[in-house]
């Protein structure tokens, strides 16, 4: 597919990287005189969302300066963040054959389970594992996508890769206790969220999350406690607000504001809520 079919097709169907005016930015028809200006312009219609601009300086810095990785995976990145995803993936491959990083095998990754690959992007991250054992982020990424796929349980098992290398980094340990929360593994939930707030107390994402755990092994004095922790921490986040009122009223609790209306969520919020609560059954979701 050449650009003019592929412009034809983002036009007929609104898709992201279309060439319409408003998506043309002020650095679009500007012309490098060198590589580093090329891609300095690239990187401003990045920064735009222009991503007709940007494919055309990240091709313009190649002829000036070679196919440097760098170069070929801006222009990747162009061709990802167009919707480009066949040639995108071409150019991280090339990239990548100049130079490996866990990073084009992490973008290879994400774009082959965008393609509907996703075994093959889990082969590309563990080959990835193989050659850089020690890195933290992907063996995070390796549990994020199986937990794409279904394989929760293998994903927490997975995750611990990432906890093992970074145990200090709170949000290793938030992801695990969210995905046992959602597996319904609630004490094992608690043992992974406990260790969150033990690193970085104040995170009122982790408190909700723990307040669901406390409900499922039946601490609801626990619950309604980490609940209203984590809803006061954020007071304008409605997902929270909404978890603080179910739980108050799942266990008789009295309202810490009494007179207030249960919030009500947008379909994104609803989901959101959804997720978190999904594992103490039907009765608790938000329709």
């Amino acid at each position: 597919m050449n650009e003019e079919q592929f412009q034809d097709i983002v036009e007929l169907f609104d898709l992201p990287g279309a060439r319409t005016e408003a998506g043309a930015s002020e650095y679009r028809d500007l012309v490098g005189s060198t590589e580093q200006e090329s891609k300095n312009y690239g990187h401003l219609c990045m920064k735009d969302s222009d991503y007709v601009g940007a494919i055309s300086h990240f091709q313009r810095a190649i002829e000036q300066g070679g196919d440097t990785d760098e170069n070929v995976s801006n222009l990747g990145a162009a061709y990802e963040a167009s919707g480009q995803t066949s040639e995108a993936y071409q150019e991280f491959l090339r990239a990548r054959s100049i130079k490996s990083s866990g990073e084009l095998d992490i973008a290879l990754a994400s774009l082959l389970k965008q393609d509907g690959r996703a075994r093959e992007g889990l082969a590309e991250l563990e080959a990835a594992i193989e050659r850089e054992p020690d890195s933290a982020y992907l063996q995070f990424r390796r549990a994020d996508l199986l937990r794409s796929m279904g394989h929760r349980k293998v994903a927490l098992t997975a995750v611990l890769g990432a906890i093992a290398l970074a145990p200090e980094d709170p949000f290793y340990h938030e992801w695990a206790g969210e995905l046992a929360v959602e597996a319904g593994l609630f004490e094992q939930a608690l043992v992974s969220l406990q260790a969150a707030i033990e690193i970085s107390p104040g995170e009122a994402k982790t408190l909700g999350l723990a307040a669901v755990a406390f409900f499922g092994v039946g601490k609801e004095t626990e619950a309604v406690r980490a609940a209203r922790l984590g809803s006061d921490l954020e007071p304008d986040n409605l997902v929270l607000a909404y978890l603080r009122h179910r739980i108050e009223t799942a266990v008789n609790a009295e309202p810490r504001e009494p007179g207030s209306k249960t919030p009500e969520l947008e379909a994104y919020d609803q989901d959101r809520y959804n997720r978190m609560v999904r594992s103490l059954g039907a009765e608790w979701l938000s329709k």
